[in-house]
Parts: C-alpha cells; sequence; structure tokens
C-alpha cells in the first residue's frame, strides 16, 4: 500500500498500468478514454488537470482492516506535468510499479517513503487476487520528463497497479 501528503507529488507513471473490471489500462490511455467521452468536467489548476466524472468504472480497491478487495468508483483524476525522478520498484513475484519517490509504502515495517526502501523489504501485493507480502528485489531510480497521474476513490483511497496489483494510496 502506497500514501503521501497532499501537494507531495505523490503519483503514478503514465505508462503505469491499472486493473479495471476484467482488463489492465495505462492510466494515460484510461485519462485519455474518459476525456474524450465528453461526459465529464475537467478542472484545470496551475498545478494539475481533474477530470470528474459520474461513469467512471469501478475499480478494485483493498479493504485494509480486513485484506480483501472490493470494487469503488472513482471521484477523479488526476493528471500533472513532471520533471523529477520515478522509481521502479521490483518485486520477487514480478511485480513492477513506477511511482514517484514520496510515495510511502506500506511495509512488513510499516510506512516508507518509496526513496528510503531498501531491498529485502516486503510491501503488500495482490497477487493472483490474494494478499501477499512480496519481498522487493530491485530498485532502480529513472530521470523522468512526462505526466504523472492519481486516482481518487472515496471509500477505501486506493487501488491496484502493475501486473501483480500492488495496492497504491491516493491522499485525498
Amino acid at each position: 500500500v502506497i500514501t503521501g501528503p497532499n501537494g507531495s507529488g505523490k503519483c503514478i507513471a503514465g505508462e503505469q498500468k491499472i486493473f479495471l473490471l476484467g482488463e489492465e489500462v495505462e492510466v494515460k490511455r484510461f485519462f485519455e478514454k474518459i476525456y474524450e467521452e465528453k461526459k465529464n468536467i475537467l478542472l484545470t489548476t496551475d498545478e494539475a488537470e481533474y477530470l470528474i466524472s459520474l461513469e467512471l468504472p469501478a475499480l478494485p480497491s483493498l479493504e485494509e482492516r480486513q485484506h480483501k478487495l472490493i470494487f469503488s468508483k472513482p471521484l477523479a483524476i488526476m493528471k500533472k506535468k513532471y520533471n523529477g525522478t520515478i522509481l521502479e520498484i521490483i518485486g520477487e513475484n514480478g511485480s513492477k510499479i513506477r511511482v514517484t519517490p514520496e510515495h510511502k509504502v506500506l511495509s512488513e515495517q510499516g510506512w516508507k517513503n518509496a526513496k528510503d526502501l531498501n531491498l529485502g523489504i516486503r510491501m503488500l501485493s495482490f497477487g493472483e487476487l490474494k494478499t501477499d507480502w512480496e519481498k522487493i528485489c530491485e530498485i532502480k531510480t529513472i530521470k523522468y520528463i512526462g505526466d504523472v497521474y492519481d486516482i481518487y476513490l472515496s471509500r477505501q483511497h486506493n487501488y491496484l497497479i502493475g501486473e501483480y496489483g500492488i495496492v497504491v494510496h491516493n491522499s485525498n
């Protein structure tokens, strides 16, 4: 599970896949598809764009107390320009996520900033739709210039990314 404070740049890379009902899609393609449907409101600020739609599909998210999957409809998708470092975190089961360094990751030792993770630490994943503590086996630092995204869910405030469903948490 990954989280961070509002305004901290806590985002996922545009090519990062998210889980929808029955499929995976890149978050940037998800944003573009919803925008093209013209059944939405686009709120633009100096820092980001917020796409608000009543017709967003439900995403799987973690009910944290019982560690089970539920489905929640997002309230909005945020997109902003980013020029900085992305961390690619690779787990022993093959999961791979690309996030900004300010994300906090729920490890077996508690919450840690992504930039403070070490090899061997275990992070929560949803491999084969069951919770699992997956050991980090590689962390790459990548220079990234492009759009980054976050998705806002009202009930659980988290969603799944990567092939094995690492749980990421939005802070709003």
